[in-house]
C-alpha cells in the first residue's frame, strides 16, 4: 500500500512547516524511501521485460510490449533520481538550521 511505502503522513503539510533539522531529516529519509521503492519498481519492469522476451508471442511480436516495460523502467529510474535530489536538498537543509 501506499501509505506503507510513506513514512510521513501528510507529506504536502510537512514540507510547508519544515523549519528545524529533525523536520528536513525525515522528509529527506522520506525521499529516499520513495527512491528506493521505484528503483524497485524499475527492476520489477526489467524481469518483466525479460519474461516476455522468453514468452514471446503476441504481446512482443505485435503489441510492443517490450518497448513499454523499457519506458516504464526508464520512468521509474528517472523519478528516483529526482526523488534523491530531493532528499539532497532537505539534507543540505539539515545542516544549514540551526534548530
Amino acid at each position: 500500500s501506499v501509505e506503507s511505502r510513506h513514512p510521513i503522513k501528510d507529506i504536502e503539510k510537512k514540507i510547508e512547516g519544515a523549519k528545524t533539522k529533525k523536520d528536513h531529516k525525515a522528509l529527506a529519509a522520506h525521499f529516499e524511501l520513495e527512491a528506493k521503492a521505484l528503483e524497485e519498481k524499475a527492476k520489477q519492469e526489467d524481469e518483466m521485460y525479460k519474461a516476455y522476451e522468453k514468452a514471446g508471442g503476441y504481446p512482443v511480436s505485435k503489441g510492443g510490449v517490450l518497448q513499454h516495460c523499457s519506458s516504464l523502467a526508464a520512468m521509474y529510474r528517472k523519478a528516483a533520481q529526482e526523488n534523491m535530489e530531493i532528499a539532497k536538498i532537505h539534507h543540505k537543509m539539515a545542516g544549514e538550521t540551526s534548530k
